[in-house]
């Protein structure tokens, strides 16, 4: 009788164990995803996308590619209207596209944000910020924008 009890608690301790391994999802290196963790995260970003931000209603097109390192993405000169001469530098965690504080231009212009894209990949999310002004106070314009990818 002890023998079967102690069968039937092992039997089940092994399909517990089981079940909680088959429902863990792997670890991925920094900049990959994916089942097989061989997709890079930047890939759902890069592409066309058709933007449309405020205020000032903004409509344009930018174009977003890969980076020299693999978390990273360019914008293209068209970002914010054509606000800047120069690409925009970010880099991508997750579902999240981070423009850091940066002056794309020589000039007294500087610009951070962040952008989340949607479950299905084909609209990001923008919020970022224009500075403006080389001496204090600088004029901060907050703008908003989605994104919609282009085929």
């Amino acid at each position: 009788m002890l023998k079967k009890k102690n069968k039937l608690v092992l039997t089940i301790a092994v399909v517990v164990l089981i079940a909680i391994a088959g429902s863990c999802s792997k670890l991925c290196n920094s900049g990959y995803e994916g089942s097989r963790c061989n997709e890079l995260t930047t890939t759902k970003f890069i592409g066309r996308w058709s933007a449309a931000d405020t205020p000032g209603n903004l409509a344009y097109v930018d174009t977003i590619s890969q980076g020299p390192v693999i978390e990273d993405i360019t914008l293209s000169a068209s970002f914010a209207g054509y606000y800047f001469h120069h690409a925009i530098n970010a880099s991508v965690a997750g579902t999240t596209i981070t423009i850091p504080y940066q002056q794309p231009d020589s000039d007294t212009a500087y610009v951070q944000g962040t952008g989340t894209i949607s479950d299905n990949n084909d609209l990001i999310s923008f919020t970022y910020q224009i500075i403006t002004g080389a001496d204090t106070p600088q004029h901060i314009t907050n703008y908003t924008g989605t994104w919609s990818k282009q085929n």
